[in-house]
């Protein structure tokens, strides 16, 4: 059994290299290029180039593939397939030669050329059939290729058991890309039991060769504690190994750990440089996070343009979340001119593929009409997409069309369902909207402590309609005791956030000093808010607060906006309203005609009483002195009789008068008073509004 190399064995390898042995350049070239720590070889490109070349020049036939190989992939020297593909072709007689003869590393060669096609017409079959012949004489880079021919079915059915056991035989050689392939297949299943301890193993031993992918999938073992215990500062360390031979996939997630500080200490800048370098290599994930850390400028000037552009060319490549993205700035003219036809593209291509945010942003531009024909029934069928992958947005929007029935038959235990989940998950409006399911029993039995309940957790999450909605509560002790102060603390805090319901209400608590001091100029300042965003009652209460304080413009303007949204009370107030003033007028009208004829009357008496005594005293004045005084007496009994018969008479139509009055008093006042009372409730401060629907 031949002997382990050696760095002695390395030496004598030198020695004859130096001396021009061909076979010796090749190996001492190949051993720099790719690493031997058998013989105690690091990766040296310089060197390996180096006697590659010599080999070459000698027409050693592995010499000239190896080196081809190095222009290919820009191994030290510029990267020139064209140079490669030429030493290939040089080399492709010398392989066949030594194929034939049987010779191991021209077998696995002339297999590669076959399966690449390179230098010659790509045949899977016929690599198939080199890379056996080389991999039966245990080569093990041969046996590697084997396993993956097998792994992936070229040029030979797919086999993962097959593939597996060559693979080990590579691996127990010390092969880093058999070791790695390996390590694969024990951590997914393929070809042989899950074991995510011997992938561990496996990636490890191609790790610690160099072999970038291995660093790269060890990396992720320490990331996700899989196979070891989870060591994200290993992770980090694992990642930098393989990202600085240029993986990309490494450097992506060096980013994403300076990032979020996960295994090192949070640096913006440094995320954005790995970011930038992965996504120049055409890592799509990487093209969106640095898209990302564009828009949110993290790392950088926020630059919303070039955000855009990173985001288009992962998109393109059919990432999902930056197509998703990409929509969205659409949708918004967010770095670009807004199209929301084209949000609609970009999302329809990211939920196609699955993407729960983009299947609820669809839903919504359905439901909405946004960049498509409004279509509800689309909307509720994109929503049901995202809320089953657990999107809690999409949860609660569902919950709403089978509360609001729009899209589907209207169904309240549904709805319920639907916001029961996104309630679980924290969401604020499906908590609120949840717990006033459970105030009005609507689609669950109700109960106004478990109503209660929910729209605290809404309302300390800052939600302003579930924090009117708990001030209501604590208004009506409904769920809770009855504590006015609070009732006036939450309605305070959603009135700070502009909800109209909420200044409507704290408006009433200021007018009425409910919880609070009376403040007549705060209440009319919150009700004038809320009245201004539509509130009808608000509008009612305030044209009832001016109407009461004389400012009949401002009562009938306000009055009138509630009347428009169709507020009974606001109607029933302005009639009542025209009743009382139609009543006044009347009164006003028949004192001003009463006393108008009272006054006629007075005047006719006096002149009728003028005149009376003037014709006394001409006939007085006819008569002798004597006759006189008596004529004087008995006119004056007959003046003052007739005086007091007409005053009798005048006294007697006034009191017929005031009594025919009077007689129709009672039955307008009656009238009157009834529609008054009526005003009074309708003109009463009104109670609150049950909860907002959701």
């Amino acid at each position: 059994m031949p002997k382990a190399p050696t760095k002695n064995n390395f030496t004598a390898l030198l020695a004859q290299a130096k001396a021009g042995d061909a076979e010796a350049q090749y190996q001492v070239g190949r051993a720099y290029r790719k690493g031997n720590p058998n013989y105690g070889v690091t990766i040296n490109f310089k060197e390996a180039f180096k006697w590659l070349r010599l080999g070459t020049e000698q027409g050693h036939g592995n010499a000239q593939c190896n080196l081809a190989a190095m222009y290919r992939d820009g191994e030290f020297v510029s990267k020139d397939e064209t140079l490669g593909l030429k030493h290939i072709k040089d080399a492709l007689p010398w392989l066949r030669k030594f194929a034939k003869q049987g010779n191991a590393n021209a077998q696995c060669n002339l297999a590669l050329s076959y399966f690449y096609g390179e230098g010659v017409k790509k045949n899977l079959n016929l690599a198939v059939k080199w890379y056996t012949k080389a991999a039966e004489q245990k080569l093990a880079n041969a046996q590697y290729a084997l396993g993956y021919c097998y792994f992936n079915g070229e040029g030979v059915d797919k086999d993962t058991i097959k593939a597996v056991e060559w693979y080990k035989k590579a691996a127990k050689q010390g092969n880093a890309d058999a070791q790695c392939n390996l390590g694969f297949c024990y951590f997914n299943g393929e070809g042989v039991d899950k074991d995510p301890v011997k992938a561990f193993e496996w990636y490890k031993k191609a790790a610690e060769q160099g072999d970038a992918a291995a660093q790269y999938n060890l990396g992720g073992c320490y990331s996700k504690g899989e196979g070891v215990d989870k060591d994200l500062i290993k992770a980090f360390e694992w990642w930098t190994k393989a990202a600085e031979q240029g993986d990309a996939d490494a450097q992506c997630n060096l980013g994403f750990c300076y990032e979020n500080g996960e295994g090192v200490d949070k640096d913006a800048v440094k995320a954005v440089e790995w970011y930038k370098k992965a996504a120049e290599h055409g890592l799509a994930v990487a093209q969106y996070n640095l898209g990302g850390c564009y828009a949110k400028g993290e790392g950088m000037d926020k630059d919303p343009k070039i955000a855009v552009a990173w985001y288009a060319k992962a998109a393109e490549q059919g990432d999902a979340h930056a197509q998703r993205n990409l929509g969205f700035c659409y949708a918004n003219g967010d770095g670009v001119d807004k199209d929301p036809k084209l949000a609609v593209a970009w999302y329809t291509k990211a939920a196609d593929q699955g993407n729960a945010q983009a299947q609820y942003n669809l839903g919504f531009c359905y439901a909405n009409g946004d960049g498509v024909d409004k279509d509800p029934k689309l909307a509720v069928a994109w929503y049901t997409k995202a809320a089953e992958q657990g999107d809690v947005l999409a949860q609660t929007n569902l919950g709403l069309c089978y509360a609001n029935g729009n899209g589907v038959d209207k169904d309240p235990k549904i709805a319920v369902a639907w916001y029961a989940k996104a309630a679980e998950q924290g969401d604020a409006h499906a908590q609120r909207n949840l717990g006033i399911c459970y105030y009005i029993g609507d689609g669950v039995d109700k109960d106004p402590k478990i109503a209660f309940d929910f729209l605290t957790k809404a309302a300390d999450q800052g939600d302003a309609q579930a924090q009117y909605n708990l001030g209501f509560c604590y208004a009506n002790g409904d769920g809770v005791d009855k504590d006015p102060k609070l009732a006036v603390a939450w309605y305070t805090k959603a009135t700070e956030q502009g909800d109209a319901h909420a200044q409507s209400a704290l408006g009433l608590c200021y007018a009425n000093g409910d919880g609070v001091d009376k403040d007549p100029k705060k209440a009319v300042e919150c009700l004038e808010k809320s009245a201004e965003q539509g509130n009808a009652i608000a509008q009612y209460n305030l044209g009832v607060t001016y109407d009461e304080g004389g400012k009949e413009d401002e009562a009938l303007y306000w009055l009138e906006k509630a009347k428009e949204q169709k507020l009974d009370r606001a109607t029933d107030y302005l009639t009542q309203r025209t009743a009382r003033k139609a009543f006044e007028k009347l009164i006003e009208d028949q004192q001003q005609d009463f006393e108008a004829k009272i006054k006629d009357q007075f005047e006719q008496f006096k002149a009728d009483k003028l005149k009376l005594v003037d014709d006394a005293k001409k006939e007085i004045a006819k008569n002798s002195d004597e006759q006189k005084g008596l004529f004087a007496g008995v006119m004056l009994a007959i003046v003052l009789t007739f005086l007091g018969i007409i005053l009798t008479c005048l006294i007697f139509c006034f009191e017929q008068y005031k009594d025919s009055i009077d007689a129709r008093l009672p039955e307008q006042k009656t009238v009157v008073e009834m529609q008054l009372k009526q005003y009074e409730e309708k003109a009463s401060p009104s109670p609150l509004p049950s909860p907002k629907k959701p």
